[in-house]
């Protein structure tokens, strides 16, 4: 919402990011990955099945590499 009233690209607003924040997106990238790495199994969950979320986490980060691209040629936001 920040990039509608401060004309900030997402590359913009990720650098000015305050320490306190990065670090508190490492933990909850760190807190993701410990299932992972302990062996969880990939069962499903109602509509959550391993392939339907596998295939929205790759939607998800190519939507936002085009979004970045994008932003970075025009340089302007897009939200």
């Amino acid at each position: 919402m920040e990039e509608a009233s401060s004309s900030s690209t997402f590359a913009q607003q990720a650098a000015a990011l305050p320490l306190a924040e990065l670090l508190g997106l490492g933990l909850l990238v760190y807190a993701s990955l410990v299932p992972i790495m302990k062996g969880a199994k990939m069962e499903a969950f109602g509509m959550f099945t391993p392939r339907a979320e596998i295939t929205n986490g790759r939607a998800a980060m190519l939507a936002l590499a085009v979004l970045l691209a994008l932003e970075d040629r025009v340089h302007v936001p897009f939200f």
